[in-house]
């Protein structure tokens, strides 16, 4: 059937060199494009490890029982919606390329020392060494530098509206309502509500209304926030006259989406474009 065969598709991805040691994950919530899950240095000692497990030595339980993790190490993934490889998923199984890794260093490791060139043996742990550093401080200088302020980043985890609700965290109480765009954002109720620090009591004792019919729930509500899926900025203003709110709300919204009310705080990209503006309507 069709979904067996993009199961297998999946499957067969994970063992994918591409996705491995060159650009990892294509979804860029799980993992940096661009970056393997696993260092391209240790490509040669993960060949020599799987050698050493097909070898006829040692216990055959130990040898079978790592071939079947090896196996078996996408399964988390395979059977779950997604569109593409899932290393997330599949990293309860990603412990078999760190044993594979070691078999492979301890093999080498015997295989010079067999050969009596201890010279050797310390330029291999050397070489082997100075490639895993140079690998891992590139991986952390991208991570902790250079992918934060790549567009995409910035656009995949709202950074514009996590600013957004931490200048309204202070303020939350000014406002009986306060309507986010949806626009550009996926699941803006989990941001909202977590940066703007929503206590589990509020969460579960003020009215709530979402819907399931979707791949996941979408919440329109949540106490004194709103999301706008359905209605514009105007309609929602009017929907919250025509329900009795009186008082003063605040709108998260993209620029030009509406004018109503007046611009109290802007939110810009590291480049000083205008991302989002809270306008506050009385």
């Amino acid at each position: 059937s069709r979904k067996l065969e993009k199961a297998a598709e999946r499957f067969a991805h994970h063992y994918n060199s591409t996705f491995l040691f060159q650009v990892g994950d294509e979804a860029i919530e799980i993992w940096p494009n661009g970056v393997g899950v696993l260092p391209w240095a240790s490509l040669p000692l993960i060949l020599l490890g799987i050698a050493v497990l097909v070898r006829p030595v040692g216990p055959p339980e130990s040898r079978t029982a790592t071939l079947v993790w090896l196996l078996l190490y996408p399964a988390g993934d395979i059977l779950t919606f997604h569109y593409t490889a899932n290393a997330m998923r599949a990293a309860p199984g990603m412990g078999i390329a760190a044993m594979l890794t070691a078999l492979g260093m301890v093999a080498c490791w015997r295989l010079l020392a067999q050969r009596h060139t201890r010279t050797l043996r310390l330029v291999a742990a050397v070489a082997v060494g100075f490639f895993f550093v140079v690998q891992t401080v590139s991986f952390i200088r991208y991570y902790f530098v250079g992918f934060p302020l790549e567009k995409s980043t910035r656009i995949t985890f709202h950074a514009d509206l996590v600013e957004a609700c931490e200048w309204l965290r202070p303020r939350r109480s000014a406002f009986q309502a306060i309507g986010f765009t949806t626009r550009e954002f996926n699941q803006p109720y989990i941001v909202a509500t977590t940066v703007l620090q929503t206590p589990p009591q509020r969460w579960h004792g003020e009215p709530r209304i979402f819907d399931m019919t979707g791949d996941w729930d979408t919440y329109h509500r949540v106490g004194d926030l709103y999301f706008l899926y359905h209605q514009s900025p105007d309609e929602w203003l009017a929907s919250l006259r025509g329900e009795g709110v009186r008082g003063p709300a605040a709108l998260v919204v993209r620029p030009g989406e509406t004018t109503a009310g007046r611009l109290i705080h802007s939110i810009r990209d590291p480049e000083n474009n205008p991302r989002l503006e809270i306008r506050a309507v009385d």
